[in-house]
Parts: C-alpha cells; sequence; structure tokens
C-alpha cells in the first residue's frame, strides 16, 4: 500500500513513520515536507519530497509524489499529540478505513490549565488578550506570533465517536498528561532531528 504523508517530518508525522515501520505487510510511504529530515530511523523508511504547500506551484509539485497513492495522510501543520494519533492513523491505514476521523483527548477546561500551571485563572476580554499577544509578539517579549493565538482560540472542540466506534481507537494519554508532556518539553528547551520551522 503506497502512503503519502504531507508534513511527515512533524512532531505527528514523526509518530506516524514509527507506528508504520512496524506494520506487515510494510507500506510504500512517501513523506512531503519543506525541509526533509536526515536518514536516521523513523526517517530512513520514507522516500521524501521537498515541497512547501503554501508556495505557489505546490499542486504541480505534489504530482510526482501523489501518483498512484492509495491513502494521502494531511498532516501539514498537525498540531496534535502524537503517540495518539499515530496510533489511529495506523489503524485506519491498516483496516483501509474510508471517511473522516476526529481524533483527540478530553477537552481540558481554562481552570484546569490554570491549575495545571500553578496559576490563578484571570478572564479578559479576547480583544484585549489579542491586542497584549500582538505588543509582545512584536517586542519580541513573547514567543508566539498573533496568528498562533488566533489558531489556539479558534480551535473547535470534535467528538470522537466515530473513531472509537470503527477503528476501536481511544487515546490512551489524558489531555492534562498531553499538556504537562509539552510544557516540560518547552521548559527543558527539548528538540527531536526533524527540522525547525521557521517563518519566512
Amino acid at each position: 500500500m503506497k502512503v503519502v504523508v504531507t508534513g511527515a517530518s512533524g512532531n505527528v508525522g514523526t509518530g506516524l513513520l514509527r507506528a508504520l515501520a512496524g506494520a506487515t505487510p510494510a507500506h510504500e510511504v512517501v513523506g512531503v515536507c519543506r525541509r526533509p529530515p536526515p536518514p536516521d530511523p523513523p526517517y530512513d523508511m520514507a522516500r521524501w519530497h521537498a515541497v512547501d504547500l503554501s508556495a505557489p506551484g505546490a499542486a504541480a509539485a505534489l504530482a510526482e509524489p501523489f501518483a498512484g497513492a492509495d491513502a494521502v495522510v494531511h498532516l501539514a501543520w498537525a498540531i496534535q499529540p502524537a503517540r495518539d494519533v499515530a496510533d489511529a492513523l495506523a489503524r485506519v491505514l491498516d483496516q483501509r478505513a474510508g471517511g473522516t476521523f476526529n481524533i483527540g483527548a478530553e477537552p481540558l477546561g481554562t481552570q484546569q490549565l490554570a491549575e495545571l500551571v500553578g496559576a490563578r485563572l484571570v478572564t479578559l476580554p479576547r480583544a484585549a488578550l489579542a491586542g497584549a499577544v500582538s505588543l509582545a509578539s512584536a517586542g519580541r517579549l513573547l514567543a508566539i506570533t498573533p496568528g498562533w493565538f488566533r489558531l489556539l482560540m479558534e480551535q473547535p472542540v470534535l467528538g470522537t465517536d466515530h473513531a472509537a466506534a470503527t477503528l476501536g481507537w481511544s487515546p490512551r494519554h489524558t489531555t492534562r498528561q498531553i499538556v504537562r508532556e509539552l510544557l516540560d518539553t518547552i521548559a527543558e528547551d527539548r528538540a527531536g532531528t526533524s527540522a525547525v520551522l521557521r517563518e519566512h
């Protein structure tokens, strides 16, 4: 089975490559990303194509890697916990399940998040907070852009019932565990071997 993965060098893509590495029978995996990673595990199992999906002409550049694909897993800009998502994606591919699947753990409320980081919850108008983020970002006081802030504020909460019923999937990690791991990783400045994204 030929599987094309966009964003294959990212967090979730890397998790999917690890999950597919042990698949039987083996899949032909094609990775698509801006900057292919070094040929170390798990990246060495894929054939790579360097394509910037936001660039003009990206559609034409995708013709070759997409040719003859049995499945396309679109993970470019996917921001999710890698292990659980990779497990769900591997199940979709192994079962050749059709349709759309929402993958995620239970929502984490603002009060729960405040408790997790040891902070007091303060409610602010969204417009005021967006303005503060823009100013702090412009002054290089905050390592987040206004675009990332908008993305964070506009994330919908989706049900995962279809994935559970069709794939037999459920998250192995709680949202609290995932957020704690993310915060620890940021605090410890840990990174993997995939290329770092830089704004143009």
